[in-house]
């Protein structure tokens, strides 16, 4: 019976422990480690330990006080952090000074590409495809997770609605540089702001 949190989705389980000290928090996790391991052996399943990340999260002088992290054992396999500070999780960078620039990063990259493709098949749809095309190519990889990650830094907030105009223009198809608030008004989108506020 596992005894830490546990959370799973589809074939993806996490399993997180706190504790007042690294001691406490290393024994938890090992010990449910070697519970989910001795289930999957009844079970006729296979564990990927290679597959299997560790992350130590915290504040900052939280984590420099752990120095080197938390280490866990699974069927043999001491799983360390590596000198990695974040790790992808059902699609978010998790990082663990709980700072959200590495998500911020990821998704502009995704935009960027999404923004291209409907730049180019905008070239050849009408009106209302574009703003179908944006809403699945683009919007969808906007709001993912955006209610765990929307409460960061002004900075990021403003690179990601910089890309979200640019999919407004090209969906409203007025003149460059035309005013925000007309080009939400035309697409009848809120804005990434609006987005975090509402979600």
């Amino acid at each position: 019976m596992l005894d830490c949190s546990v959370d799973n989705y589809a074939d993806d389980t996490t399993l997180s422990a706190t504790g007042k000290s690294l001691n406490e928090i290393e024994e938890s996790l090992d010990r449910n480690c070697q519970y989910v391991s001795l289930w999957m052996q009844e079970n006729r399943l296979k564990l990927n330990s290679t597959k299997t990340h560790i992350l130590t999260v915290g504040t900052g002088q939280k984590l420099r006080s752990v120095g080197a992290g938390v280490h866990v054992t699974l069927e043999g396999t001491v799983l360390e952090e590596n000198g990695s500070h974040s790790k992808k999780a059902l699609g978010c960078i998790l990082s663990s000074d709980l700072k959200w620039k590495g998500q911020y990063d990821y998704i502009l990259e995704k935009l960027k590409k999404r923004l291209l493709g409907l730049r180019n098949l905008g070239q050849i749809a009408p009106s209302y495809v574009k703003k179908q095309m944006a809403d699945g190519l683009f919007t969808s990889v906007l709001v993912y997770c955006l209610p765990l990650f929307g409460g960061t830094e002004d900075s990021n907030i403003r690179a990601v609605q910089v890309m979200q105009n640019k999919a407004a223009q090209i969906v409203s198809q007025l003149p460059p540089r035309s005013n925000r608030n007309k080009l939400y008004d035309h697409t009848g989108w809120m804005t990434v702001r609006q987005m975090v506020i509402h979600s």
